[in-house]
């Protein structure tokens, strides 16, 4: 008797660190990123200002909370970066997926250790360099950052091996 397969994706990092209405603008990217890859552990990189946003959400599997630049000067606040980043790394994400686009989101993003780091070409501060995957999505001011980054995360799966649509909305695991 055969195991079942693995999936292709079985671990998804998002990144969208700050901005507390950007990761509200966010969610629905979430929620379509659970529909793509629904077999799949979705996790999620923010600073601990945005992190009550997310926390507890039914499509996410894990959150890692990292501090502001601003709050590193404290030794503690940068333990816990460390340590953040560390848990990120033990993880063996298959993909990271840079929604923000700039240098500190996507070395979050690089540092997560993901197979395949994913993100906008329009990045900005020289992040697209640190991508495997540079997608094509609307750039800041083009069009709303919701569907920015619905865009993205559809882009990303199909960069990742899928189909990149979803036939029915998608329905949250509770």
């Amino acid at each position: 008797m055969s195991s079942p397969a693995k999936p292709l994706i079985a671990r998804v990092l998002i990144v969208r660190l700050s901005a507390m209405g950007d990761v509200v603008h966010s969610l629905s990217a979430l929620e379509r990123a659970r529909a793509l890859w629904p077999q799949a552990e979705l996790w999620w990189a923010v600073e601990r200002l945005a992190a009550p946003i997310l926390e507890g959400h039914p499509a996410l599997d894990g959150l890692v909370v990292l501090e502001r630049k601003e709050g590193l000067r404290s030794a503690s606040a940068l333990r816990r970066s460390i340590a953040g980043l560390g848990r990120l790394r033990g993880k063996r994400f298959d993909a990271a997926l840079d929604l923000q686009g700039l240098l500190r989101s996507a070395l979050v993003a690089r540092a997560s250790g993901a197979r395949r780091v994913l993100g906008p070409a329009w990045a900005r501060e020289g992040a697209r360099y640190l991508y495997s995957d540079r997608l094509t999505a609307p750039k800041p001011g083009e069009a709303h950052a919701a569907e920015r980054y619905r865009v993205l995360v559809e882009g990303a799966a199909r960069a990742l091996g899928g189909s990149g649509v979803v036939a029915a909305p998608p329905a949250l695991r509770l």
